[in-house]
């Protein structure tokens, strides 16, 4: 596996684990609820981010596989179809938690509640549009990309990459006890108390 596989994986891996503590602080919120405000506002702005960097990166290996993958290949394109798809579900249903994220941001803990429903319907909705498994084009990916284009996929800059690691601490540091993301399991869940 090429550097830039291994950026993409710990990306995702990553906020898969921000996700995940996010879902559990919610789930954890509702029978005693505390000010989680600025965990929550650590926790959007890594996931904003970072979803925005996977929208970019599927963006691109679509197109790569798109002018890659032979034409006769009708199965191929048709996942390929299906991918460009479910992207822009899954940018419809950032941007609406990056709006919600907004508002907690501008309204403080009276707006947590509310946060809280945005961040399960995200959760649950983001998985369902782009799916649990790790690459389900990876026979096409491994026809047609080589190690450059997964460079060129990752786009991981030093900015970029103090960018992530930035924001990961940010989460790190404002997490409650037992809610740090890098004591999260990995993985994909089927559900996100998993």
């Amino acid at each position: 596996m090429s550097d830039a596989n291994s950026y993409i994986s710990q990306e995702r891996r990553r906020m898969v684990q921000v996700r995940r503590a996010l879902a559990r602080a919610v789930d954890g919120n509702r029978d005693q609820p505390q000010d989680l405000t600025s965990f929550y506002n650590a926790c959007a702005e890594y996931i904003v981010y970072a979803q925005g960097r996977v929208h970019s990166q599927d963006q691109r290996i679509a197109d790569r596989l798109k002018a890659g993958v032979p034409a006769d290949q009708v199965d191929g394109h048709g996942r390929i179809d299906e991918l460009i798809k479910r992207l822009q579900i899954s940018r419809d249903l950032s941007a609406q938690f990056a709006s919600a994220a907004q508002e907690l941001r501008d309204k403080g803990a009276a707006q947590q509640k509310d946060f809280q429903e945005a961040t399960e319907t995200f959760l649950t909705e983001v998985t369902k549009a782009l799916g649990s498994e790790r690459n389900p084009l990876s026979d096409l990916t491994d026809q047609v990309m080589s190690s450059d284009d997964w460079r060129q996929v990752a786009d991981a800059t030093d900015d970029i990459i103090a960018q992530e690691e930035t924001l990961f601490a940010q989460v790190r540091a404002s997490a409650p006890a037992g809610l740090d993301p890098a004591d999260m399991p990995i993985g994909h869940p089927q559900s996100w108390l998993d």
